[in-house]
């Protein structure tokens, strides 16, 4: 009758279905910003406009349920397992792409530093016998050192000689090079700096890959002049890099010296 008040339901089901829609418009909302698959927001969508198409019609639905005979609860039923399938037909379509929409990034290998390789030349250099030490005898060589790996300082330089006819090598000794040193007496002598010394220059600068660092290396013997001197007197110069890997070079004196 049109004089008969509205049932609870006509007042109850409208509001709960006006509050489901508004879930779904922000779940739209979400997903738009979040970047998902399309239909993902627009069945959101979707579903929200045909809850409020049938809240705003709820009344006239009623009247209808009530003029067909059905039963209200197996109508909600039937609605609630059609309601069931699309949400388990849409669960499973957003399973199946959900992993390529939102990937995980995995970072890039990085690739293992490449390690020092260092290569030793001995261009030449000056064999004299200090004037404040005669006893001892001085080696002043020209070094390049060249790094063809990563990068890496040089330390602990080192240097045998071994002269003709000596089994065991005998160790030079490594010295700092003072401010101003005269090497090989007053005529033809030679002037070295503290400045040229390649065991500073190397020891707390790395040296970077493909560089090239020259200096001098000041070294000092117990052997004398004539002994280094001899044609067959072989110069062994060994240099470690950072992970203590030692690289070295091998001189002989009489292809130093042009004999």
């Amino acid at each position: 009758m049109a004089d008969e008040p509205p049932s609870k339901g006509a007042k109850f089901v409208p509001y709960l279905l006006d509050f489901i829609a508004l879930a779904l418009v922000f779940a739209c909302v979400d997903a738009f910003v979040a970047g998902r698959r399309w239909y993902v927001y627009v069945g959101c969508l979707a579903t929200a406009i045909l809850l409020l198409f049938v809240a705003f019609r709820w009344g006239r639905i009623e009247a209808w349920l009530d003029s067909s005979g059905r039963s209200r609860w197996q109508v909600l039923a039937m609605s609630a397992l059609a309601c069931l399938t699309v949400a388990a037909i849409g669960y499973d379509i957003y399973d199946r792409h959900h992993i390529t929409e939102n990937p995980v990034s995995v970072p890039a290998p990085v690739p293992a530093p490449q390690p020092p390789h260092f290569i030793l030349s001995i261009s030449g250099g000056n064999i004299f016998i200090p004037t404040e030490e005669p006893k001892w005898t001085g080696l002043a060589l020209d070094v390049s050192i060249r790094n063809s790996g990563g990068e890496s300082i040089a330390t602990d330089w080192k240097m045998t000689i071994s002269p003709t006819g000596n089994v065991v090598p005998s160790l030079a000794q490594l010295t700092a090079i003072p401010d101003f040193l005269r090497a090989g007496g007053v005529a033809n002598s030679v002037v070295i700096k503290s400045t040229d010394s390649l065991e500073q220059k190397t020891h707390t600068t790395p040296i970077g890959t493909n560089h090239v660092v020259d200096g001098v290396l000041l070294f000092y013997t117990k052997l004398t002049k004539h002994q280094i001197e001899e044609s067959h007197t072989v110069l062994d110069l060994s240099v470690q890099d950072i992970a203590g890997n030692v690289f070295s070079t091998k001189q002989r004196i009489g292809d130093w010296l042009g004999r």
